[in-house]
């Protein structure tokens, strides 16, 4: 008799703890999440990251299942599937995001920002919240900036100025963007395949290929344009995006906890660690025998002054919410610094013996001279980088 209570006994509790089981498993929501990145990059390491941080701040109450490559189809056509609700999230370029939102390429205009680190101060202090309006609009949620990288020019010769390049067959994705930058400075934009770069630039039907660090070193392509001139093409930010449809799918308090999770790395360590990776590469260029030229400041005026009247154009065709970004983004260029931000200038000018009274008041602009990566970028407050009404 005692034998026989003590086996039901011991039945109904594994009937319970399977019943708990399947409780708990019934309330882990997955999301799908899509990179074009490939597996073992740098962008692979930031997405596993966030995967955990999600699972740990919502202990384990949502999954993210991150599908690289482009598994799950090129990104100008996820990003548009984010938007409709097939597919939940991802990590999206600027141009792919600007297939749906086109206003927001206006942050991210060719040789326009000064240096990395005032990009990154204007995006995080100033485009931030505008570029998650726009976006709300369309259905997609901006959770935090990624980084894509810089794109300088793989040519067989240093091309330091606009004249450099005047007349050069200059290989690119055309778009509004690329065709009109390069037509402006007296180039002509050839519509080159990425597969494409490599037998373009060794048959002569381009004379240069503007590209990552990224893709430069890895193809090869380093080995048929050994000459890697850094004039700041186009500092190319990304975004991690959750759709309106995903976030439906969530509790409260899963919600709560993924926004935590995008928080906890902040946008300018995620620039850096990409930047980073992309100064590794081009320390194996020039180690292998390539060949670094690097712009100066009188040669990077030459093409911000031909360019200046470009920026108006594009921003202008873009429409009038790209003018409002747009104008968010020059007053980050041109706001008054704080005085912790002046003060630390100040001491930097000291050192270089000048005078403190010719240092800038800039916010973004003070950005730009700190020593090493820059002045950090803070995250902006959790209440303002999201809300679930928006």
């Amino acid at each position: 008799m005692y034998t026989k209570t003590l086996v039901r006994t011991c039945a109904l509790a594994i009937v319970a703890i399977g019943a708990v089981s399947v409780a708990n498993a019934q309330t882990v929501t997955e999301l799908t999440f899509s990179s074009a990145a490939p597996v073992g990059s740098p962008w692979q390491k930031q997405y596993e990251r966030f995967a955990a941080d999600v699972a740990a701040e919502t202990k384990g109450s949502v999954k993210i299942n991150i599908f690289y490559g482009s598994q799950l189809g090129a990104e100008n056509d996820v990003i548009a599937q984010v938007a409709r609700g097939r597919v939940d999230m991802g990590g999206f370029t600027l141009g792919s995001i600007g297939l749906q939102v086109p206003e927001v390429l206006a942050t991210s205009l060719p040789m326009y920002y000064d240096s990395e680190a005032q990009r990154g101060c204007v995006l995080d202090k100033y485009a931030f919240e505008p570029v998650r309006a726009a976006l709300a609009k369309k259905n997609l949620s901006l959770l935090t900036w990624m980084e894509v990288g810089s794109q300088q020019i793989a040519a067989k010769k240093p091309l330091l100025t606009p004249a450099d390049v005047k007349g050069l067959k200059i290989g690119v994705t055309i778009n509004k963007m690329t065709a009109g930058l390069w037509e402006a400075v007296g180039a002509v934009p050839v519509a080159t395949a990425v597969p494409e770069a490599a037998s373009g630039l060794s048959t002569g039907l381009v004379d240069a290929y503007p590209t990552m660090a990224a893709f430069y070193v890895p193809s090869g392509l380093n080995k048929v344009a050994p000459v890697w001139t850094i004039v700041n093409v186009q500092m190319a930010p990304g975004a991690m995006i959750i759709g309106k449809a995903a976030l439906a799918k969530m509790t409260p308090e899963q919600t709560a906890g993924l926004l935590r999770a995008a928080a906890k790395t902040p946008a300018s360590q995620i620039r850096a660690e990409i930047l980073a990776a992309e100064s590794g590469m081009i320390a194996k260029h020039k180690e292998g025998g390539g060949t670094v030229a690097q712009a100066n400041d009188a040669q990077l005026g030459e093409w911000k002054t031909l360019l200046a009247p470009y920026w108006s154009k594009v921003v202008k065709e873009l429409g009038p919410a790209a003018s409002e970004i747009f104008a968010k983004v020059e007053e980050g260029k041109n706001a008054p610094a704080s005085q912790e931000e002046t003060t630390w200038a100040i001491i930097l000018k000291r050192r270089s013996r000048v005078h403190p009274r010719r240092v800038p008041s800039r916010d973004c602009w003070t950005h730009g001279i700190r020593p090493n990566a820059g002045w950090p970028s803070q995250p902006l407050p959790l209440s303002r980088r999201w809300s679930p009404t928006t």
